[in-house]
């Protein structure tokens, strides 16, 4: 590059708009030559994201492709990090309720640019008109790598009811009790993403994401990735997620959660009692949003892998794309046992008694998690805290999306 560079091991962590960097090798490049070279390789800069909502043509989002067998440069301000090779990575969500997808968007986009993801797809889980047109908005605004899959069981044919402490914020509508009614995937329940990626292997690695995952530490996605990538006797990797009964005892175990403030025992049945605790999970969004000091806690990476053997919320998972097979295996193992779809015990639980497979939670992935049904008497307040925590704290990071 005809210059000098300053190679440097980071042994620390490091945060950059509020999310944490991965462990790299980085190049302080020191002359216009080296930042000239450089760019040529690596995504546009910051100053030209399309975060404020305008479009921009797809050349403008992302460079050249990358050859995922080689060393690639990151850009983050003034520092290039050098990416190890990685898989190729599709990142899915189940969609979706506009009001935490809105909290979301942004990160598509940043793993994009960091060219940490290959494309997105969401599947349009809703009959509710407001949120069908928001994502039908944003595969247009980002029509360079994201797309929407619209399952056909989207006829809803259950319903669910809350009573009136318990309501929805988007409820479709309410009952003469003063109930909300809200829909959710009738008898086939989220089977068809399952099926789909089945019959349409992915040859890379799946992450699966909730709507409601409100925080999302993009840099270390590549990581994640590859760590499920390269050990191929795991079968689902979990993220470190806030609020999610077993990665809280673990986040606290490595002291990222004060017992004074706190206590999360080890959760036996995957989930504890952090699931059905609308306080305890307003109280753990509080702390880890209360400062960047917090946030830094939750950064676990000795041990980074932590085995479980039960079942486990799938707020954000991993599944490489040649093993989708064996999640449809067991729903239809379910289905034929109990009579329903139900794709979160089916895939965790059932995939480790039935198929003997292996899964756990990859502690340097933090993701935050909203809420469960059983907290939804504080929906509202929790997201409020990440909706003003998001306009105050990453004002440019959400500039016209919130």
């Amino acid at each position: 590059l005809l210059c000098m560079v300053q190679l440097t091991w980071l042994r620390s962590i490091k945060e950059d708009r509020g999310i944490f960097d991965n462990l790299s090798y980085v190049y302080q490049a020191t002359t216009t030559a080296a930042q000239t070279a450089m760019s040529e390789i690596t995504a546009k800069t910051s100053s030209q994201r399309p975060i404020g909502g305008k479009k921009l043509p797809s050349q403008t989002i992302r460079g050249k492709p990358r050859n995922r067998s080689k060393l690639h440069f990151m850009r983050r301000n003034n520092t290039y990090i050098v990416q190890p090779p990685r898989p190729k990575v599709l990142y899915t969500v189940f969609a979706g309720r506009k009001n935490r997808l809105l909290l979301q968007e942004p990160y598509w986009l940043e793993m994009y640019e960091l060219g940490v993801i290959d494309e997105v797809h969401i599947w349009n889980y809703t009959n509710h008109r407001e949120n069908s047109n928001y994502i039908r908005h944003v595969a247009d605004k980002y029509s360079a790598f994201l797309s929407i899959k619209q399952p056909s069981s989207v006829a809803m044919e259950e319903t669910l009811y809350f009573d009136k402490n318990h309501t929805f914020q988007d409820a479709i509508k309410h009952d003469n009790k003063g109930r909300a009614v809200f829909y959710w995937p009738g008898r086939r329940g989220y089977s068809e993403y399952y099926k789909y990626y089945t019959d349409n292997p992915y040859d890379g690695v799946i992450i699966k994401a909730d709507d409601d995952t409100v925080f999302v530490n993009s840099t270390m996605v590549p990581s994640y990735a590859s760590y499920l990538w390269n050990h191929k006797e795991i079968f689902l990797l979990s993220a470190s997620v806030v609020n999610q009964g077993l990665c809280a005892h673990y986040q606290q175990k490595h002291n990222a959660i004060p017992e004074s403030y706190e206590i999360f025992p080890f959760a036996n049945n995957g989930m504890g009692d952090l699931q059905t605790n609308a306080t305890q999970a307003f109280r753990l969004h509080s702390y880890f949003l209360s400062s960047e000091e917090n946030r830094k806690r939750f950064f676990i990476r000795d041990p980074a892998f932590y085995e479980f053997k039960f079942t486990i919320n799938v707020n954000f998972v991993a599944i490489r794309g040649e093993d989708m097979y064996i999640t449809w295996d067991m729903i239809l193992k379910k289905l034929k046992l109990e009579k329903r779809y139900y794709d979160e015990g089916a895939i965790t639980w059932d995939a480790i008694r039935f198929a003997g497979m292996r899964m756990g939670i990859y502690m340097p992935m933090v993701v935050a998690h909203a809420t469960y049904s059983h907290q939804l008497k504080l929906e509202r307040q929790i997201l409020s805290l990440w909706t003003n925590w998001a306009k105050k704290e990453k004002a440019d990071f959400y500039k016209g999306i919130l």
